[in-house]
């Protein structure tokens, strides 16, 4: 008798119902407050268990000079938070920025984050809770005593935040285990990686793991690899090629909400090392990660002879792959 394990990538759901996408790691878990773009444009606040979220706490940003990086400020809340808000040192605000695609010319609005940094110890005099402070970027318009502005304009406007963790307990059952982990929107972790910048993390045997840095809303689990290999190349006339030699010069490829990924020859032998890393990145700020690319790609390989001409993509990052079509370039032997 032989027992059938079946893993199911369950979908996130943003607050329309809309499915926001999947989680491609085994075992995984999530942890934090996930405040971060879903597909509809919109934050989702998911699985927050450590911080309360903006609907349970509101924060005000206050009392600075300029706002600017630096700047001296008071996080404000009504209740009494010293215990909860007021014992973490860094507190993340998220906020939307409207800016102009450069391929489309269209409006499009991309989410930022800027951290606040504590400075003193958090007070409560039973009306306010204050908790002293300062933010890595100058703070923008509409985070500044967002309170006030939502009472003049009549609008429901809360600052959007959570508490970055860094060290991780809880995770006994991947003990001993090198993880994947995709931290606010980024894959810091991932062991089938070739990327020499990557690095690998490894949950220790108390079921504890070290991020490194500050992340907000983060999940750690298990690596897939997936691997996709075209059929023999062919042609749709009279002559064929299957008794030729073939070789690559490039592949163009289609791809649909996709991002990062490996392609190669089959001449590559599944090798890794020897794949070419898809490169989709556009009018992305230099601090943001990669949004996911939907469009023709067109890819320049390394390859050999090989009787076969067959594309090999691999996806080895916890993230979204899905190919439409292939488009081979090369010669064959006899022409």
């Amino acid at each position: 008798q032989r027992n059938l394990n079946l893993e199911i990538l369950t979908p996130r759901l943003d607050e329309d119902n809309k499915e926001e996408g999947f989680s491609y790691m085994d075992s995984y878990t999530h942890i934090g407050a996930r405040l971060t773009l879903t597909q509809s444009g919109k934050y989702l606040a998911y699985n927050t268990n450590d911080l309360p979220t903006q609907e349970r706490v509101p924060l005000n940003i206050q009392d600075g000079t300029d706002y600017t990086a630096g700047d001296p400020v008071n996080l404000r809340a009504a209740t009494d938070e010293t215990l909860t808000i007021g014992a973490k040192t860094y507190i993340d605000f998220y906020y939307d920025e409207d800016i102009e695609d450069v391929d489309t010319g269209e409006p499009i609005t991309i989410k930022r984050t800027i951290r606040f940094t504590k400075t003193g110890t958090a007070t409560w005099d039973t009306t306010d809770f204050l908790m002293p402070g300062y933010f890595d970027q100058d703070v923008p318009i509409t985070l500044i005593d967002a309170e006030t502005q939502a009472l003049d304009n009549m609008l429901a406007l809360q600052t959007r935040y959570c508490a970055p963790q860094k060290d991780l307990t809880g995770l006994t059952h991947l003990a001993g285990k090198e993880v994947s982990v995709f931290a606010d929107n980024r894959v810091i972790s991932s062991p089938n990686s070739p990327d020499p910048d990557m690095q690998t993390l490894t949950v220790n045997a108390s079921g504890e793991l070290d991020l490194g840095d500050y992340y907000g809303y983060i999940t750690v689990g298990l690596p897939y690899t997936t691997t996709m290999q075209s059929l023999n190349i062919e042609t749709s006339g009279d002559r064929t090629l299957t008794d030729a030699n073939k070789q690559l010069n490039e592949i163009g490829i289609a791809f649909e909400n996709t991002r990062q990924g490996y392609v190669s020859h089959s001449g590559a032998k599944l090798d890794i090392t020897k794949f070419e890393k898809l490169r989709y990145r556009t009018d992305e700020a230099f601090d943001s990660p990669d949004r996911n690319f939907s469009g023709y790609l067109p890819v320049p390989i390394q390859s050999s002879w090989d009787p076969r001409g067959r594309t090999v993509i691999k996806q080895v990052d916890p993230l979204p792959i899905s190919v439409l079509s292939i488009y081979p370039k090369g010669v064959s032997s006899g022409e």
